[in-house]
């Protein structure tokens, strides 16, 4: 199972680096900093730009507890959107316990771990106040409360949205797989044959990989249609098994295709090989770079670069 950090670095600084050797390959980092959070020293940027781990650098608002709140709102997007996977927010202030306690009632996986903890993923939590514990028996009598409308601002870089706004879906018939036409960001509709080779190629199996690809190639909206439509009908697991069978490899050139072809680009002959070998050789982005270069002019690599480096862990993933 997947983890999502969420690290405070106001409150821990720069401890978070040792994730970058103790977190699964399939882990998420998140750091919510501030214009008041810690420098980072130069060995540990040395270790943050020689990883191949992602990390996610999510610029907050500045003020009391301001960065806390934020942590928290994407928190909970993060948790409505992805549902599987373990949630673990980094950092000395036992104020979160009750964010934890919050999910936890509503059986999401979620715990706190303090800064120095980051270098053993396998830290047992924070034990939360006894006074603020929630006996099972008053949880049981509790009223059900419904999923939360979540709305998230936050500056982030790259491919995340700056704007993300969640709201709760309507259940959807389980007969056969149909998308109503989503409203797209660009002038060319996102094709449901394709998101569906997606869906096989990666499978029900890495809904975090599913999550991220449809995201990345069919941008942010669409990429959430597909995956809501995906997850919540049984029907797929259906088309999944009923799919022709394709090998590893097939799974990843045609994968790779589909990203080539979103952007208007030819894939290259014997790309999908090649990148993937080059990527065991070493698996980081530096290297994979220069693989590129020694291959292809430098324009080319560096199109083919910027085209695939979002996508080549996701790609290493397909089984």
């Amino acid at each position: 199972m997947s983890k999502t950090y969420f690290i405070d670095s106001e409150n821990v600084g720069d401890n978070w680096i040792a994730l970058l050797s103790k977190a699964a390959a399939d882990d998420t980092i998140l750091v919510y900093y501030t214009m008041k959070s810690p420098h980072m020293n130069y060995r540990n940027i040395i270790l943050l730009k020689e990883s191949d781990k992602d990390v996610t650098f999510i610029e907050c608002n500045y003020g009391n507890n301001a960065l806390d709140f934020q942590l928290c709102t994407d928190l909970g997007y993060r948790v409505h959107d992805i549902g599987d996977g373990e949630f673990i927010i980094v950092s000395n202030d036992t104020g979160y316990d009750a964010v934890v306690r919050f999910w936890r009632k509503r059986g999401v996986k979620v715990k706190r771990i303090k800064g120095n903890a980051c270098a053993s993923v396998e830290a047992v939590e924070e034990p939360l106040l006894d006074e603020e514990t929630v006996s099972p028996e008053a949880f049981a009598a509790a009223p059900e409360v419904a999923a939360p409308v979540v709305t998230a601002t936050a500056e982030i870089p790259e491919e995340t949205p700056a704007v993300v706004t969640v709201t709760e879906e309507a259940p959807a018939s389980e007969e056969t797989p149909s998308l109503d036409t989503p409203s797209e960001e660009s002038t060319q509709p996102a094709s449901l044959e394709e998101a569906q080779d997606i869906l096989y190629c990666i499978g029900l199996d890495n809904l975090v990989d599913l999550h991220d690809a449809l995201k990345k190639i069919f941008g942010e909206q669409s990429g959430k249609t597909f995956y809501t439509e995906f997850k919540s009908k049984t029907s797929y697991k259906s088309f999944i098994s009923k799919h022709k069978k394709m090998s590893r490899d097939e799974k990843q050139k045609l994968y790779t295709g589909i990203v080539f072809k979103e952007n208007k680009l030819d894939c290259p002959k014997g790309f999908t090989e090649f990148l993937l070998k080059s990527w065991k050789q070493k698996p980081n982005l530096n290297s994979l770079r220069s693989a590129l270069l020694t291959k292809y002019q430098k324009n080319q690599a560096r199109e083919y670069y910027d085209l695939i480096k979002a996508h080549i862990k996701i790609l290493n993933n397909i089984k």
